[in-house]
């Protein structure tokens, strides 16, 4: 997509121009394998080896990920492509579609 293409050209030119170590912006419920393979290729190819894993946020314009429906999925699927650090974020505060606080906290530690 553009999206993932932007982020991939920017995080390059970052690393590159600036010398300053880049990590890649990665949502994933609205990408296949596929596309996730592509882009940790391009990754690769470019030299960035950091990606921020993240569900991202649900566009009703955009069909819902059949691969993965949270970034736990993601980060699975990523340790098994290879040597690339793997960062992911959370919500300071219980998620809105979180039953609970404590249902946060056992995402967030699997």
């Amino acid at each position: 997509s553009i999206n993932s293409k932007n982020t991939l050209e920017t995080a390059s030119l970052i690393q590159e121009e600036y010398k300053i170590p880049s990590i890649v912006h990665l949502p994933c419920i609205h990408s296949s394998k596929e596309k996730i393979i592509s882009i940790l290729q391009e990754c690769k190819e470019r030299q960035l080896d950091k990606i921020l894993a993240l569900r991202g946020d649900v566009c009703n314009d955009l069909e819902k990920s059949k691969d993965f429906s949270y970034a736990s999925d993601l980060i699975s699927f990523i340790r098994k492509q290879g040597e690339i650090e793997i960062y992911a974020a959370c919500y300071p505060e219980k998620h809105n579609e979180s039953r609970n606080f404590i249902e946060d906290i056992h995402h967030l530690k699997n």
